[in-house]
């Protein structure tokens, strides 16, 4: 995979990218960013081996469903990647230590 080669569709690929964002938004899951969309897509797009038309490219990502989302988003929490930070555990603990005192 030549990742230049999709760069250059992210502009036309924008209106896609916030209605696959919307539709995530719409079936709970409301931290999906169309940068989220993108990455997810471009991963999908890894696996070809040969030159990628636009439609082709562009049907990759309208295909993309919750399920897909999730399934990242798992597997990125179980290798430690996701928005689960150090920090944000941190602040959790540190707002559950602050409620059970209360």
């Amino acid at each position: 995979m030549n990742p230049q080669q999709f760069e250059v569709w992210r502009d036309d690929l924008e209106p896609v990218l916030i209605l696959k964002a919307d539709e995530f938004h719409l079936l709970g899951q409301k931290e999906a960013t169309k940068e989220d969309v993108w990455q997810l897509g471009l991963e999908k797009l890894q696996k070809e081996e040969e030159f990628v038309p636009f439609y082709q490219f562009v049907s990759v990502f309208m295909r993309l469903n919750v399920t897909d989302y999730m399934n990242k988003v798992t597997i990125s929490a179980y290798k430690g990647e996701g928005k689960w930070s150090k920090d944000t555990e941190d602040e959790l603990e540190g707002l559950l230590h602050d409620v059970l005192r209360h």
